[in-house]
């Protein structure tokens, strides 16, 4: 009987133990997933930040490249963005950049990478671009939702204005 009983406690003792291992493991990969996440995106938007843009651009220009498609990279900066800040405060001004990240992806498609580069300026990465007519219809629909609409703050309405550029990259095939 007394030994039935110590093997019973050593029992018990181990599911405890491999319990409380399984919640810290569980824990430890869901703050592992987390820094992944904020080494990526930024904290304010959810945007992709530099470093994911890096990495997905260059994987888009090789894919490109052999399938000789055309990629395309759009740059949005937002006029006067500094004024907004000094004006309203700087909780406006992250209102003003987390509604214009809202705005640029509901125009694009899931397959579109969209990155905040810093401050007000935005970076699109357009893969399998068709021609300049599509970029050209993406950026007027850009300039429209993001400029179009004011941001409400506070009661009062912000008005917005942004310059967007672009540039598109095609692989030059010369039969040799």
């Amino acid at each position: 009987m007394e030994k039935s009983f110590f093997i019973v406690f050593i029992i018990i003792i181990i599911m405890v133990w491999n319990r409380r291992l399984y919640r810290e493991i569980k824990a430890r990969r869901a703050l592992e997933k987390q820094m992944k996440h904020m080494a990526t995106h930024d904290d304010l938007t959810g945007l992709a930040n530099r470093v994911l843009l890096k990495d997905r651009l260059m994987t888009a220009i090789n894919f490109h490249q052999r399938q000789k498609l055309k990629v395309a990279v759009l740059f949005i900066d937002l006029d006067g963005f500094k004024s907004i800040n000094d004006t309203y405060g700087h909780a406006a001004g992250d209102k003003v950049l987390v509604e214009v990240s809202k705005r640029i992806r509901a125009v694009l498609r899931s397959s579109d990478i969209v990155a905040r580069m810093g401050g007000d300026e935005f970076l699109i990465l357009l893969p399998r671009v068709h021609d300049d007519q599509n970029l050209l219809s993406i950026r007027s629909k850009l300039e429209r939702d993001i400029c179009l609409r004011p941001v409400e703050f506070d009661g009062q309405e912000i008005a917005l204005n942004a310059s967007i550029g672009w540039v598109a990259y095609t692989e030059a095939f010369n039969d040799v």
